[in-house]
């Protein structure tokens, strides 16, 4: 038995249509840490939009301040892409702005750990998606085939050393590549109903 515990933090993004998958989190959570806590000497703390405590500002940058004490990012899409966080941002949708900052912040300090999971649509939703399922749709796109910047930069960096040798030309290495998400530490799973 652990004398003291690491609390780690874990965000958990989603819109709204993910409600059920949100409290089972939660309780799966809570059995962690009732079954396991003590004896791992961890402590896992989900935090949601749906924990932040109102304040004096704008909603999502309060949710922003949860997420940036956060050492790990799960990310839940199905069917709904979510509600714009201001009139005026870049951002269509708080997954979203949620989603590149940790992308951001991951960028600059290696953390949070990150890892997106699909449920999966049903086929006859997929024949006319609608607005939001076309959002998230495009979005798991870029995901799963987006270039990893990391190996396509080393990709470009053997092409030239081996043109200035030799004036050959190598392919790029393909970014699509599981290793390369896992490398970066987005993972993207697709889960069924």
């Amino acid at each position: 038995m652990a004398d003291t515990r690491k609390i780690v933090k874990v965000f958990l993004a989603s819109p709204g249509d993910l409600s059920d998958e949100r409290r089972a989190a939660k309780i799966v959570v809570d059995e962690f840490n009732k079954l396991w806590a003590d004896t791992l000497g961890y402590h896992v703390e989900l935090v949601g939009w749906e924990d932040t405590v109102s304040r004096y500002g704008r909603p999502q940058e309060l949710i922003n301040q949860d997420l940036d004490l956060c050492e790990l990012f799960i990310g839940m899409m199905w069917k709904k892409w979510g509600t714009p966080p201001s009139v005026e941002g870049e951002y269509t949708s708080g997954f979203e702005e949620e989603f590149e900052r940790s992308i951001r912040k991951r960028t600059q300090e290696a953390r949070p750990e990150i890892s997106l999971l699909f449920k999966q649509v049903a086929p006859d939703l997929l024949n006319d998606p609608g607005d939001e399922l076309r959002k998230v749709m495009v979005f798991k796109e870029r995901i799963l085939r987006a270039p990893c910047e990391s190996h396509a930069r080393q990709a470009r960096s053997r092409r030239r050393s081996a043109q200035d040798r030799q004036g050959d030309r190598h392919r790029a290495v393909d970014g699509n590549s599981a290793a390369c998400r896992r490398d970066h530490r987005v993972t993207a799973v697709c889960c069924g109903a």
